[in-house]
């Protein structure tokens, strides 16, 4: 009897561990999948501020535009199977998000698209406004293919070979007699810290003969980023974004920024989400993910949506299944959206 009840409490034992394995694993164990939800939706005013105003804005306007987002996160296997039959909760795997960059470039390319669509929308904003800004650039790296120790993604190229370089035509000019073999000496600016970096000539010769919105099939990608600056210091703009990346919030930065600029309220007493990246001359671009954006500005309430018109289609569908009072319309650039947002204020207030 002695020998089948230790049988019996070593077969117990056995699978008290192999369910606390089995819970360990779909719990927490990591895997090559990552989440897709509906995110924040914030009030642009949060974001969006006059130059040298550090506190929130007394609140003229009636309504609001919302910024919207969408949530990324790593999947666990529990995340996975739920995603089955949770509505706005999509899988992908981390290769065809992040393109074989680890989460750390992933977020900096993020925060580099970011930067770039703040200022295109505040000159798109000061164009509209009618208000004298200038442009100037700095070169930056914008990605790598391959190990590079010495740089990183997010660095300013200063110098090159001890030449002052700010766009490409000068960093062209500054390693001209560079060849197959050589090495650049480069001087970059990460954050508060000037780095001196010596990087093979071959990792960097794919920029000189690549237009730069194609990527360099091997070795580090340079990028002009363009800043604007208000030729009246009373009319900069500051847009803090915190966490959030990525080039889709240009639109309502940009609505935002003239809300303040010109003292209007386009709102028009209206709660009005919206995506949608935006150039320096106020066209809309397409995005992805925007069915879940609209999930997230039905959820915070919004009345209208503004969606690029590549993406009304698929956001018009998505707010028909939500059985949604939000009217999504779409837009082509700045002023269709500021004209469609009168028109819809009109009829609702009607």
């Amino acid at each position: 009897m002695s020998k089948y009840r230790l049988t019996g409490r070593a077969r117990q034992a056995a699978g008290i561990i192999l369910i606390a394995i089995m819970l360990w694993v779909i719990i927490y164990a990591p895997t090559p999948l990552v989440i897709y939800e509906p995110g924040l939706t914030v009030d642009t005013k949060q974001l969006v501020q006059l130059s040298g105003q550090r506190d929130s804005p007394e609140d003229e306007e009636e309504g609001a535009f919302l910024l919207t987002t969408i949530k990324l996160t790593d999947a666990k296997y529990w995340q996975v199977i739920q995603a089955a039959w949770k509505q706005d909760f999509a899988v992908y795997s981390k290769e065809s998000v992040m393109k074989g960059q680890s989460e750390q470039e992933y977020l900096k390319i993020m925060k580099l698209d970011m930067t770039a669509s703040q200022n295109f929308a505040m000159e798109a904003a000061y164009r509209y406004a009618g208000i004298s800004y200038a442009t100037y650039t700095e070169l930056m790296v914008g990605n790598i293919y391959g190990e590079s120790k010495d740089i990183q993604i997010g660095d300013r190229i200063i110098e090159a070979e001890g030449k002052t370089v700010n766009d490409m035509v000068q960093f062209t000019s500054a390693v001209a007699d560079k060849k197959e073999g050589d090495t650049v000496a480069l001087i970059l600016q990460r954050g508060d810290q000037k780095i001196s970096a010596a990087v093979p000539y071959h990792l960097l010769a794919g920029n000189l003969t690549v237009a730069l919105v194609a990527p360099v099939p091997d070795g580090i990608s340079l990028g002009e980023l363009n800043f604007v600056k208000p030729q009246e210091p009373v009319n900069g703009i500051e847009i803090k974004a915190g966490d959030i990346g990525g080039p889709s919030a240009g639109l309502m930065f940009a609505l935002q920024s003239i809300n303040l600029l010109t003292g209007q309220d386009l709102t028009e007493g209206l709660r009005i989400a919206g995506t949608g990246t935006l150039d320096s001359l106020g066209n809309v671009g397409a995005i992805g993910g925007i069915t879940f954006k609209v999930a997230a500005a039905d959820k915070a309430g919004a009345q209208l949506f503004l969606a690029p018109e590549a993406n009304f289609a698929e956001a018009s569908a998505k707010a028909k299944e939500l059985q949604s009072e939000m009217k999504v319309i779409p837009v082509t650039s700045l002023d269709t959206a500021v004209s469609a947002i009168h028109d819809a204020a009109v009829r609702i207030n009607k």
